[in-house]
């Protein structure tokens, strides 16, 4: 599957160099620092069996660390980007680049240990998505959504073999997008999201990402052959916002904390957006890069301000974003808006 980027692929194979480097770095540090904790036991005079049991920790990060890099770097090589015809400078980095991210994102997305945690906010999405998007025989046109921000690509996915519609799956991260197209070629990867975790029992746990439906009751194809109707986009989805293409509907999963400007997300939104599309949108306000105090009513008042209905805006409480498991022994809760508006036909 190929990648459409706006960016020299030169630049972007770059970035993807320096980020896996630095990757190995901070697992480097992981280690050395367990190494540390052996010395430290050893100095306080710490029986044989404490400080072995200690040394064996750190023996096993490092190899934990070393096999999480390979499957990266597997990942990053097996992805395949398209030539623009006319590219932005620059590698097209965006703020949460990362191979902890990556990591994170992929067991979330697709391991069967987050299925709990991914499905309370992934079903009431697709519920509200299925009116604006199945396609029936007989239709003039394949419904088109537009995922913004796509990660490691369950949402777009799921969409495409539930409804059998379009999906442009867009993501500002290179590392993220490098990542999904590799992962969909590879279908399956094995790794250790938490070797750096102090929580007992969960630092070496090996989990499997595949790319495959938790049930796929609701499925029209599946989700490898969705694949085919899913298109991957690398940029900032608001700079390209003024393209001519319009959806028939727009999902925001766990996004718009992310982006610089959210007013500047909405009104993209609100313009790629075709007469009578919908937007759903489920996720917290963490404030991860607006420096501004917006609130779940600021997105319904940005909203009806540039020209959508709203139809839907609720709370889903206590929401966790990735189980314990794979979070590094802290859990993340948090209250998501669920919130969906239409706009008005012309």
């Amino acid at each position: 599957m190929l990648i459409n980027t706006r960016h020299n692929e030169n630049d972007v194979r770059c970035r993807l160099r320096f980020l896996l480097g630095q990757y190995k770095q901070d697992a480097a540090r992981i280690v050395d620092a367990l190494r540390q904790r052996v010395a430290a036991l050893e100095d306080a005079g710490a029986s044989e069996a404490k400080c072995k049991d200690a040394a064996e920790d750190a023996s096993r990060a490092h190899a934990c660390g070393t096999h999480n890099a390979s499957i990266l770097e597997a990942l990053f090589r097996a992805a395949e980007f398209s030539q623009p015809i006319d590219h932005n400078s620059g590698h097209g980095g965006a703020l949460y680049d990362s191979g902890t991210q990556i990591l994170r994102c992929l067991a979330r997305d697709w391991s069967p240990c987050c299925a709990s945690a991914r499905n309370r906010v992934l079903e009431p999405v697709l519920h509200r998505l299925r009116a604006g998007l199945t396609y029936n025989e007989g239709q003039s046109k394949v419904p088109t959504l537009w995922v913004p921000g796509c990660g490691m690509g369950r949402l777009a996915l799921e969409a495409a073999a539930r409804f059998q519609c379009n999906v442009v799956a867009n993501d500002e991260s290179t590392a993220i997008v490098a990542a999904l197209g590799g992962f969909l070629k590879q279908q399956s990867v094995n790794f250790y999201p938490a070797f750096d975790a102090v929580a007992p029992g969960c630092r070496f746990q090996n989990f499997e990402a595949e790319v495959t439906a938790d049930d796929d009751t609701n499925h029209r194809v599946s989700l490898l052959q969705a694949a085919q109707q899913v298109r991957i986009e690398h940029g900032d989805f608001i700079s390209q916002s003024g393209s001519a293409t319009s959806f028939e509907a727009v999902a925001t999963l766990f996004v718009l904390d992310t982006v610089a400007s959210m007013p500047a997300a909405i009104k993209a939104v609100a313009c790629a957006l075709c007469p009578g599309g919908m937007w759903v949108n489920c996720g917290p306000l963490k404030k991860h890069r607006e420096h501004r105090l917006f609130t779940f009513e600021d997105i319904a008042s940005f909203a009806e301000a540039y020209g959508l209905l709203v139809e839907e805006n609720a709370c889903i409480e206590d929401c966790e974003y990735i189980s314990r498991e794979v979070s590094l022994s802290v859990r993340e809760l948090y209250d998501v808006q669920l919130f969906v508006a239409r706009k008005p036909m012309e």
